[in-house]
């Protein structure tokens, strides 16, 4: 115990002349030690989880609890229409709409640290501005998480409530509903109207495609970005369709994708991104890769000629 009594003492010493000469701002070592902190707890729950969840999985196949594997692509992600209930109906879309503004505000926080980067760089922005939009847009991904994983909880609590769970864990029912649309249908010929009655109008224009923009193929975990959907009618024209559109995807683990089309990648993986309007379906597929690496923090590699 001395010796560790002895260093603890030396760090409370030097984060005491750090503050005292105004090289640390205490409000800021206070906001890293609090995330600090709540990242220790998330991590010490998510391998009490793990090992719950393989415990219980050995009793279930009769295996040691270190020989199962998770395959989590086997997972099949949560419906949508997790509930028939009103009421869990409108909880979920609360918590959902709860979950896109923080996501937003992660994307904000995220443009922010690039723009202090930026500053710091040009000499315009101090260290403790760098520290303090590095733990603002870590909070904020720590919120993405929590409320993606409170839908996810509540999605299984409702299921299990009207009794879809077993269906769903066994793979029984599709999350993705791959209903199949109509075609538009013709417009009517008018050949049949009768001479002396005047010419029908022309029915309006029906939705020939739907097209998901843009095609990129990767995003890095961390990483942002927006889909558009836009729509192509039979009369030659278009509209973006992005806020009216019903967005789904493959995942609800790897990704969070918004009711607005904001994707935002959580762990590496595939994930499909669907889209639907007016009956008419289009899907996109990406990789989500590993931890990003900030380019904007390695200038020299930046300038240096090829």
């Amino acid at each position: 115990m001395g010796p560790q009594q002895d260093l603890v003492l030396r760090l409370i010493d030097i984060e005491s002349r750090r503050v005292s000469a105004e090289v640390d701002p205490p409000l800021l070592l206070t906001q890293a030690k609090l995330l600090r902190a709540r990242t220790r707890m998330e991590s010490g729950s998510l391998s009490t989880s793990e090992r719950d969840t393989r415990i219980a999985l050995s009793t279930l196949i009769g295996l040691p609890p270190d020989q199962p594997e998770a395959v989590e692509s086997s997972i099949p992600p949560l419906p949508e229409d997790s509930t028939t209930s009103l009421e869990n109906r409108e909880v979920l879309r609360r918590l959902v709409a709860y979950r896109d503004i923080v996501q937003l505000d992660y994307v904000s926080d995220f443009m922010t640290r690039l723009k202090v980067t930026h500053d710091m760089a040009l000499g315009k922005a101090s260290i403790g501005s760098l520290v303090a939009a590095h733990i603002s847009e870590e909070m904020q991904f720590i919120a993405l998480l929590q409320f993606n994983d409170r839908i996810r909880a509540a999605k299984v609590q409702f299921m299990g409530a009207s009794g879809d769970l077993e269906n769903w864990a066994f793979g029984r029912q599709s999350p993705i509903a791959n209903q199949s649309s109509a075609p538009p249908q013709a417009p009517a010929s008018d050949s049949s109207a009768s001479s002396g009655s005047s010419a029908p109008s022309a029915p309006a224009p029906s939705i020939l495609s739907i097209l998901i923009s843009p095609a990129i193929r990767e995003l890095q975990v961390g990483r942002s970005q927006q889909y558009s959907a836009i729509a192509t009618y039979t009369s030659g024209g278009i509209r973006d369709a992005t806020t009216d559109a019903v967005w789904s995807c493959s995942t609800d683990t790897g990704a969070v994708l918004s009711s607005t089309g904001l994707l935002t990648g959580l762990s590496p993986g595939v994930v499909t991104v669907q889209v639907e309007f007016q009956g008419i379906q289009q899907s996109r597929k990406l990789s989500v890769t590993g931890q990003p690496v900030d380019e904007y923090l390695a200038p020299d590699r930046r300038d240096a000629t090829p």
